[in-house]
């Protein structure tokens, strides 16, 4: 399967103001004509941790699984970003979510977030937030 429409991948000629830590990257995701660059920290993860974690994670969507794909991993802060990515049909559905504080405390905890069990970071799809607000979320089709 395809995802011409969908795609995660290193972006060596994105530059920022900012300072990176050693080893770290930017990447850029890839969703119908929009995209967004990332910051993939390596204080955790190396950078053929999160390509390997992304290669897991376009397999589970093959399978018809819903998947998630990790951008960035900072257990000091703690922050963890993802893009979450949710199969029905014949549509992929994409979220984009930051896990930190309270919420990375209650589904992360102590546990070392590894490219193998990052899975279970996948909460279910909901479209609407507690308080009625749209969640936004982009589309794509399987080819």
């Amino acid at each position: 399967m395809q995802y011409s429409k969908l795609r995660l991948e290193l972006d060596q000629k994105f530059r920022s103001v900012e300072k990176m830590e050693p080893g770290s990257s930017y990447g850029v995701i890839h969703i119908n004509d929009f995209y967004e660059h990332f910051y993939m920290s390596s204080s955790w993860w190396s950078i053929a941790d999160y390509l390997r974690q992304w290669d897991m994670a376009y397999q589970r969507l093959e399978l018809g699984q819903n998947a998630c794909f990790v951008v960035n991993v900072q257990p000091y802060t703690p922050l963890i970003s993802i893009w979450l990515a949710y199969v029905e049909t014949t549509q992929i559905y994409l979220q984009n979510q930051y896990i930190c504080g309270d919420y990375y405390k209650q589904y992360v905890g102590k546990t070392s977030v590894t490219p193998e069990n990052s899975f279970q970071l996948i909460s279910p799809h909901e479209k609407y937030t507690q308080s009625g607000r749209k969640i936004s979320e982009w589309m794509v089709d399987f080819e």
